[in-house]
């Protein structure tokens, strides 16, 4: 009895031994069991345009939109503006850096040093970490990414692209990480991402290493399984997790050919880890996720940016949505094209999962 009693002991140590190493080991491989939610994207709905069919000293050549929370900033081919969120962009025609009449409003020209490499070309830009990142392009240059100091719009640096030849928008993504792109984007011409040296750029100086190619993978065959001609904007979502790109351009006059908008508009990415991204959605020309335009009428997709204005408060009552894309008018006069931006609303659904 007393040989079966100890064996009975043994048995209940090794099996209470045994319980707290699983627990052990269920509290580090899953932490608490916790639930977690990922905020997926359900549907998105065109809200309209605002300002619509705008002619005004800032829309001319309109290229690129962003903001930094507070203003929106936008680039023509070569100016770079600042603009506060709560003016009424429709009442802008006359826009300018005079604060007694546009408090708050800056506006700088391309870098004369940019200027003298024959550079005549700013893209769809970026906000970060009080940096504004703007793409550059200058014929058949070596594209370059320069740098701004917000909320000045103070030059700071820029700094080539070696090996490519078109770089018509940038992004960060929420690692700190710039991302950009052919004007077509496909498994023989994927985004690139650079690293950034935040800290080599706080003292001035802008350092970017080509670290990786990032694809977009499931794009269906009605849209020809790539982005095609012209690249124009990306952004990302403020929890990283989705990438916005926007694509098209006006009709070749020279070459008379009808420009199709099926494979043209916006893009939605869900992003793998800044690995890859894979095919969500595109807008259409008729409902729903619509962005419309015509080719044929001199009409040209621009910049992208995510901007979240059912968190912020704020003034402007025209200012709704998530998503914002410019529409540019090109057969306006030499001095005045017009701007349509395009707001649109993105609702989320939760996914359950647990980590």
């Amino acid at each position: 009895m007393g040989i079966l009693r100890a064996s009975f002991k043994n048995f209940s140590w090794h099996i209470i031994t045994v319980t707290v190493l699983v627990g052990i080991y269920m509290v580090i491989a899953y932490p608490c069991c916790h639930v977690a939610y990922a905020m997926e994207i359900r549907e998105i709905k065109y809200l309209g345009n605002y300002p619509s069919n705008k002619k005004a000293s800032w829309t001319h050549r309109l290229q690129g939109i962003a903001h930094s929370g507070s203003n929106w900033l936008f680039t023509q081919n070569k100016v770079l503006w600042k603009v506060p969120v709560d003016f009424d962009l429709q009442k802008t025609k006359n826009l300018s850096s005079n604060q007694n009449k546009w408090p708050g409003v800056r506006k700088v020209d391309m870098p004369r040093v940019l200027k003298n490499k024959k550079y005549d070309h700013f893209g769809d830009l970026d906000c970060e970490r009080e940096y504004i990142f703007i793409p550059v392009e200058g014929g058949n240059k070596t594209p370059v990414i320069a740098v701004f100091k917000y909320p000045t719009l103070q030059f700071i640096d820029y700094a080539e692209m070696p090996g490519n030849t078109r770089a018509g928008w940038c992004a960060i993504s929420k690692n700190g990480e710039l991302f950009t792109s052919h004007n077509v984007i496909s498994q023989a011409t994927p985004i690139q991402v650079y690293a950034i040296d935040w800290h080599l750029l706080r003292r001035g100086k802008l350092n970017l290493q080509f670290k990786k190619y990032y694809r977009l993978i499931g794009i269906p065959a009605k849209y020809g399984g790539n982005i095609s001609t012209y690249v124009q904007g990306g952004d990302f979502s403020d929890d990283g997790n989705y990438l916005f790109i926007v694509n098209g351009k006006m009709r070749n006059l020279k070459k008379r050919i009808k420009e199709k908008t099926s494979d043209k508009g916006v893009w939605v990415f869900r992003n793998n880890n800044n690995m890859f991204g894979r095919f969500v959605m595109k807008s259409n020309q008729k409902k729903g996720f619509r962005y419309q335009f015509n080719p044929g009428s001199f009409q040209e997709p621009e910049g992208i940016t995510y901007w979240d204005f059912d968190k912020k408060i704020q003034k402007n009552k025209h200012n709704k949505g998530q998503l914002h894309v410019i529409l540019l008018n090109k057969w306006n006069t030499p001095k005045h094209n017009s701007t349509w931006i395009k707001h649109y609303q993105i609702y989320w659904v939760r996914k359950r999962g647990y980590h």
